[in-house]
């Protein structure tokens, strides 16, 4: 019968014997040379191969594969029937893990070639470091530091500004609306764990950990965790920083003062680097509220086209519940010169798009613009160029010109005699207008008898307001009670003697100077009413442009406040959250008909008039905005709608806003042997180097000679 038996079993013996000085050799040294990890140094009973410590290291850094799992992947490979269950090994292989793995670091980062050795290994030594980022005296020019201020962010093709990114969770008193995990976990601690979570700072254009760049958070999240971490890898830096951070709206406002509650060696020097700006990632920026411009990616100079959510991608890889069972997605999967061409190519519409926006404005106020942003970059205390200024024409202003010029009117005797004046007529024919939206939108429920009930009481009380109205149209318009009579009687399909069915009231034709035939509006007895009806529309366009704004804001917070706190709560809190996203979103909608309504009656009232460069007709697809509602589209590729660029012209009387040799034979032999073994990990390494260096160049040169001339650095490699 068939029976499984061991190397040993059958005779295999590997010699390892001494080297040929004879001399003894100690037998873990033995075991080590033959690629052997032992699991002592004092009589080595258990080994393990280098090959399969490697393997191990891979699969735990890849697909997350842990110890236990993959001992018993080992043993099942072994003997998958059960019968014969091998020796535990967990223990030792354990502890050659960790060996391997350390020592393996030492020798990635360069440790066995320094002269002193190990032990002066220090904190951060063994990082890598991102080698696009700027490094003083590796990839910078000695001069960088007296650069003009304009070209000291791309000194020989390399960013100045080093870019740090704490992703990280706080506790304090939060002064900023928004309300994301970062706040509401802010006190969060996990009873029975040494740590509740973990801080890392990376390189936030290129995402690489930073040297003393991760640290554990022991009770809850607080800032003394977060600075401790910041400052740590920090140490010593010279250049510019950028940090980015969730909430760094309020996490900056006192960090250089708690920065000298650390001890000193992490302390920075102020005074030595150019600058420290903060910033809040572009996903994350959303939900901020207003005052928030200096924090933008988008806003900020010298950051290209950063975004700051890059250690999102990197928590699949360092969380550590991301087991075996979690598959990895590549941050990128496209094709890298694909990419290179699309965003040649949206930077080319989003300039021509800039360019047709900027075209629409007087040259001095753009340069008026400019010069505010200019300003506001430098000191952003000044005003915000990017936050939206109060409108200048309104519902209130129009209503208040009117009042005062009917006043004067009296005093001339050209008002009409009756105690409502024309301008009040005509805003209770607006308000009575609005309210008959209200309740044709309310008439649409007619889910209970009760619901039925109110609708009829609302629609009485408004058919009462609309005929006192009446009269006093009558009294304005002297030639609407004939319209009104011959559109009842041409209306009515009743026989005779029956009267016709009287006109629900949210229904009922009011007869406005806009909804008359164009032959009366042209009458000169109308003309007065006629203008200051125009005015009012365009006030109402004003003022439904702005509702529709402020809603769609609204609709925005609210969307992201579901996906952040209120997601996995429950059915009693998502339908709370869904019925006042419902009112919110019936908000929109009547704003987006009082719009449409404003707008075609002043295409009656003043078709040539100016106003329609800035009104637009309002389509489905303009109701968007102000953050991208399509989560596929980068912020490269997405287009405002027009509803957040129009203009309104400024009140003319207002101003302009502000915008060692040996002696012994045996240690010489040693001594070449380890030289050689230095100097081969070394070539190894420089052959590594240099074939990403051959294999970057190939990637941007062809890509770099159909925008133009080739940069200095590139032309090594034109042929």
């Amino acid at each position: 019968r068939f029976v499984r038996r061991s190397l040993c079993d059958l005779g295999l013996v590997i010699q390892l014997g001494h080297r040929e000085d004879r001399n003894i050799t100690d037998q873990y040294v033995q075991l080590l040379r033959e690629g052997w990890f032992p699991a002592t140094t004092s009589r080595p009973a258990t080994v393990f191969t280098f090959d399969l410590l490697a393997t191990f290291q891979e699969l735990n850094f890849q697909a997350k594969t842990n110890l236990h799992d993959y001992l018993k992947t080992l043993e099942r490979l072994t003997d998958n029937s059960g019968t014969k269950v091998p020796p535990p090994r967990y223990r030792q292989f354990s502890h050659c893990m960790r060996l391997h793995r350390y020592i393996t670091m030492l020798k990635r980062s360069g440790r066995g070639h320094d002269p002193s050795g190990i032990d002066t290994t220090g904190n951060g030594d063994l990082a890598v470091e991102c080698p696009a980022c700027p490094h003083p005296g590796k990839n910078l020019p000695s001069d960088w530091k007296t650069a003009p201020a304009s070209d000291r962010y791309v000194p020989q093709d390399h960013p100045a500004e080093h870019s740090t990114l704490p992703m990280l969770t706080v506790t304090q008193e939060n002064r900023c609306s928004a309300e994301h995990n970062a706040i509401v976990k802010a006190h969060l601690h996990k009873q029975g764990y040494v740590a509740s979570g973990v801080v890392a700072v990376l390189c936030a254009r290129h995402a690489l950990v930073r040297p003393n760049g991760a640290g554990d958070m022991q009770k809850g999240e607080r800032y003394a965790n977060t600075d401790f971490v910041l400052f740590s890898t920090l140490k010593g830096s010279s250049l510019g920083l950028l940090l980015s951070y969730d909430i760094a709206c309020q996490w900056s406002r006192n960090l250089l003062k708690r920065m000298h509650e650390l001890p000193e060696e992490l302390q920075l020097d102020v005074d030595a680097i150019p600058g420290i700006r903060y910033s809040i990632p572009k996903k994350h920026y959303r939900v901020h509220g207003p005052n928030h411009s200096q924090y933008s990616l988008n806003y900020q100079e010298h950051v290209g086209r950063t975004y700051g959510e890059g250690i999102e991608s990197q928590w699949s890889h360092l969380n550590p519940i991301a087991l075996s069972t979690r598959e990895m997605s590549p941050g990128a999967r496209s094709d890298f010169l694909r990419a290179l061409r699309d965003a040649r190519e949206m930077r080319t519409v989003q300039q021509r798009n800039f360019e047709q926006y900027s075209s629409a404005f007087k040259p001095d106020l753009v340069a008026q613009w400019e010069k505010m942003i200019e300003t506001w970059n430098q000191d952003p205390s000044k005003p915000d160029p990017y936050e939206e200024t109060t409108i200048s024409i309104s519902m209130k202003c129009t209503k208040l010109q009117l009042a005062m010029e009917e006043e004067k009117e009296y005093t001339e005797g050209t008002l009409p005699a009756h105690e409502v004046t024309p301008g009040i007529f005509l805003q209770l024919g607006l308000d009575l207008e609005e309210q008959q939206r209200a309740l044709l939108y309310r008439a649409r429920d007619q889910s209970t008898i009760s619901t039925i009930a109110e609708v009829q009481e609302k629609r009485t009380a408004l058919l009462r307001r609309i005929e006192l109205w009446q009269v006093v149209q009558d009294v304005h318009m002297a030639m609407v009670p004939l319209l009104r009579n011959s559109e009842a009687s041409t209306g009515s399909s009743s026989g005779a003697g029956v009267p016709p069915a009287r006109v629900k009231a949210e229904y009922m034709k009011l007869w406005l100077p806009s909804s008359l035939p164009p032959q009366y509006r042209q009458l000169p007895t109308l003309a007065a009413l006629v203008r200051k009806e125009a005015r009012l529309r365009l006030a109402q366009l004003s003022d439904s442009l702005e509702d529709i704004r402020r809603y769609l804001r609204v609709l925005t917070g609210i969307t992201e406040f579901k996906r952040l706190n209120v997601s996995g709560a429950g059915q009693r809190m998502s339908g709370r959250i869904r019925s006042l996203y419902s009112r919110f979103q019936d908000k929109v909608t009547r704003a987006t008909e009082r719009y449409c309504a404003a707008r075609t009656a002043l295409e009656a009232l003043d078709p040539q008039g100016d106003w329609s460069a800035r009104f637009k007709p309002l389509l489905k697809e303009d109701i968007r905005g102000p953050v991208r509602d399509d989560t596929n589209a980068s912020e490269g590729r997405h287009q405002t709608s027009w509803i957040w660029l129009s203009t309104t012209p400024a009140d003319p009387q207002q101003p302009s806003p502000p915008l060692t040799e040996s002696t012994k034979p045996e240690e010489f032999i040693d001594s070449m042997r380890l030289s050689l073994g230095l100097q081969g990990y070394a070539e190894k390494q420089a052959a590594v180097l240099d074939t990403l260096r051959l294999r970057f160049a190939s990637m941007w040169v062809p890509y770099l000679k159909g925008m133009g001339p080739l940069p200095a650095w590139a032309k090594a490699y034109g042929d």
